[in-house]
């Protein structure tokens, strides 16, 4: 990511576009407007709204973290799991 360019002047085209060059292409942005007129632009990433949950809980994103780092180590199974054990942990997961 580039760092901040300080006095550069940009202007809008007709339908009120600015572009930021190639170092922004193919990337989101949240666009904030302050009252005074400034326009903050943050770049952001997209969630899937049937997949937001997971990051609105702590607990579950915390197991799932804890389990990509266990498989990333091999710490996998030989053996299926109990899925029973499974449905009674999720559903041990309190919704917030």
């Amino acid at each position: 990511m580039p760092s901040a360019t300080i006095g550069r002047d940009k202007r809008t085209d007709s339908k009120g576009r600015i572009t930021l060059g190639a170092d922004f292409a193919n990337q989101t942005f949240i666009v904030q407007v302050l009252d005074d007129g400034v326009v903050f632009l943050r770049p952001a990433v997209v969630v899937p709204a049937p997949e937001a949950w997971l990051f609105q809980n702590p607990k579950a994103l915390s197991a799932v973290v804890r389990g990509f780092r266990q498989s990333k180590a091999g710490a996998v199974t030989e053996s299926p799991t109990d899925l029973e054990d499974s449905f009674d942990f999720a559903d041990s997961i309190e919704d917030d």
